[in-house]
């Protein structure tokens, strides 16, 4: 009924407008998020960083992305998307613009944190767009398609973002993200319409609260969503620190690349997501099975990456290319594990269930990033090269092999997930 009221009050193309102006955010913070990979050495030099408090300020997007995702998700709920996500393309531009003239390791921290505030809610508006205003039997492939965009920018934040910073240097680039985003932030206020708002006004009525109270305690004392939401951050977790952070200095450690050739071939990760995103998922709701492609996932993206981070001596470069592309390929079909989490909740309760599943997931990143620095540093051999630690292959490689020990943990966790076949089991139960 509520989709009915929807197309009666607005146009079709309005409706999917709002939905590309969501997703034109989730691009542009996807940008930014992965900017650390290509910054690198920029950083560790400006502000006299080691690896471990490299990964730390890395990660300090994905704490404040993390605190806001049960938040988010309850006042899309109740406030609608307008303001919501307009206010957080502010706050990444405000980071991005903190950055761009920070100087010492906490003011650039705090603009991280202001990034990770308003990414925080770029995920969650397209899926609350998407399962409010879109037809929900093809919620799996919309929310592919919306995870394609935003990898779509991720490629854009690493080869291309990468030769920006060789030519313009990484503080004017920033200061440019800064543009985008406040345009962005206007469009969105013009294009995006509230719906969904389960009473008149801005202020949370008593009764209000407990419902919202209600729902957060029912999701978190489901059994399944700490299940479908531990196995999507074991599976998410390599993803969002090789591709972001650790790969571009793996791979100029491994290869003797440029960090504009290795950004380029990280890029392929992206790319591998974009494709297998929107293929895995249409493929999950034809087969109305989401076990299946999920094991299909495990296993895929563990072979890919244990095979770059443990035998790159023995790969050629179009081989750790086609094994990047089937990583990123091969960890998009953990997607179906979002449609498992919807499913298993009544629909009231969609974005609170996904935010919940959306914070363990960078939950996941916010801890590994700083433990792979510490790891490597803990590694080194003292070696310095103009004022900057420099690593040896075997410290990355020691490092990193966690991240296909998760991958590996998630195989351990499949057979306890409760198989929905596309149904909502919570309304039938």
């Amino acid at each position: 009924m509520h989709q009915k009221r929807l197309k009666k009050n607005y146009s079709s193309k309005l409706l999917w407008l709002m939905w590309i102006s969501a997703a034109l955010f989730f691009y542009y913070e996807n940008v930014i998020a992965v900017s650390p990979g290509v910054m690198f050495s920029d950083w560790m030099r400006d502000f006299y960083l080691t690896a471990s408090t490299m990964g730390g300020l890395a990660a300090y997007s994905l704490y404040a992305y993390s605190s806001v995702q049960i938040p988010a998700g309850i006042m899309f709920d109740y406030f609608g998307p307008r303001r919501l996500l307009a206010l957080a393309a502010v706050f990444c531009a405000v980071g991005s613009l903190i950055m761009s003239y920070a100087h010492g390791f906490y003011i650039a921290a705090s603009g991280r944190a202001m990034i990770g505030l308003g990414s925080g809610f770029a995920a969650l508006g397209c899926l609350h767009i998407a399962s409010s205003c879109l037809p929900l039997r093809h919620f799996t492939t919309i929310t592919g398609l919306t995870l394609t965009m935003g990898m779509t920018g991720s490629m854009m934040g690493e080869g291309p973002l990468a030769f920006f910073v060789e030519q313009f240097g990484w503080r004017h680039v920033m200061w440019v993200l800064a543009l985008i985003g406040f345009a962005i932030a206007l469009l969105i206020y013009i294009v995006v319409r509230d719906f969904a708002v389960p009473s008149q006004g801005t202020v949370l009525t008593h009764e209000t609260k407990q419902h919202f109270l209600s729902g957060i305690v029912r999701v978190m004392r489901h059994p399944q969503s700490w299940i479908i939401a531990l196995y999507g951050g074991l599976m998410f977790t390599p993803f969002t620190t090789f591709g972001p952070v650790w790969g571009v200095p793996f791979l100029v450690k491994s290869f003797h690349l440029t960090r504009t050739g290795a950004a380029s071939m990280l890029s392929l990760i992206f790319l591998g997501f974009a494709i297998g995103a929107p293929l895995l998922g249409a493929f999950s709701d034809r087969l109305k099975r989401r076990r299946l492609p999920l094991y299909l996932a495990s296993f895929g993206a563990l072979i890919c990456l244990t095979a770059v981070i443990c035998f790159p001596k023995y790969l050629s470069i179009w081989a750790v290319n086609i094994l990047l592309f089937s990583f990123g390929f091969f960890t998009s079909g953990f997607l179906s594990a979002f449609s498992m989490m919807r499913e298993n909740h009544l629909p009231e309760h969609n974005t609170t269930s996904l935010g919940f599943m959306n914070m363990i997931n960078m939950i996941g990143g916010a801890l590994i990033m700083p433990l792979i620095g510490w790891a490597i540093d803990h590694l080194w051999d003292g070696t310095m090269q103009n004022g900057i630690r420099t690593y040896h292959l075997l410290d990355y490689q020691t490092a990193l092999f966690i991240l296909p020990l998760g991958i590996a943990l998630s195989l351990c966790i499949l057979p306890f997930l409760k198989e929905t076949h596309a149904k909502n089991i919570a309304v039938n139960s």
